[in-house]
């Protein structure tokens, strides 16, 4: 295989083990453990390594090793923060230019989720509404740093999905977001997204008291 392709299958299954807790935060990451797991040498793991390091999924101590970031309830409220500013600065900036189409695909995907929906069903269509939304953003650097910061969330969304109450109140709350972007009140879809955006980071904080007792 290419050079970039065993990066790539590095940074994926490190990437997908972090996420998923089967390295949990401030567990440490031994290179050579992954290299004899993957069957590859030792220099795509670390080049995954630094990459999961600049997006601020480990933590690199010299001399010591790579080790899973542990986020504390700060860094919590610093990512939603920002979250929420990006999200209303991209909504206000391209709200006329979101489609029908764009809308009626997201819309379809939410009314096809019920309580027996798969969790990661759930989390697709709420991955789709904020893609959509950030994606009409006009600028591209906040953009590439919102992905980054979004990213840092991923593993509360894996433990998340124990709390299918919580996903039942998310589609009620992306339904309401669309509709006031179908009739196009801006200030009503603004409100909804802070009202869901703040649910969120509540529910977040809550998975990250959860973490810290497993």
């Amino acid at each position: 295989m290419a050079k970039k392709s065993l990066n790539k299958v590095a940074y994926e299954y490190l990437y997908k083990s972090i996420v998923t807790c089967q390295y949990l935060p401030g567990e440490a990451i031994v290179e050579q453990e992954v290299t004899n797991k993957l069957g590859i040498s030792r220099t795509p793991v670390r080049e995954a390594l630094r990459r999961l390091s600049s997006e601020g999924f480990i933590r690199q101590i010299p001399m010591k090793g790579s080790f899973v970031r542990q986020l504390t309830t700060h860094d919590i409220e610093d990512i939603f923060e920002l979250r929420q500013m990006f999200e209303e600065n991209a909504l206000r900036s391209g709200f006329n230019e979101i489609s029908a189409e764009e809308l009626a695909m997201i819309e379809k995907k939410m009314n096809l989720l019920t309580e027996d929906s798969d969790p990661e069903d759930f989390y697709e269509s709420d991955r789709m509404l904020h893609r959509m939304i950030i994606g009409h953003a006009k600028n591209k650097r906040m953009i590439a740093f919102f992905n980054t910061i979004d990213s840092q969330l991923e593993t509360f969304r894996y433990l998340s999905a124990m709390s299918n109450m919580r996903l039942k109140h998310s589609k009620e709350e992306h339904i309401n977001i669309i509709k006031a972007i179908k009739e196009k009140k801006l200030e009503s879809a603004l409100k909804h997204l802070r009202l869901h955006l703040d649910n969120v980071k509540i529910n977040t904080l809550k998975v990250l008291r959860q973490m810290r007792n497993l």
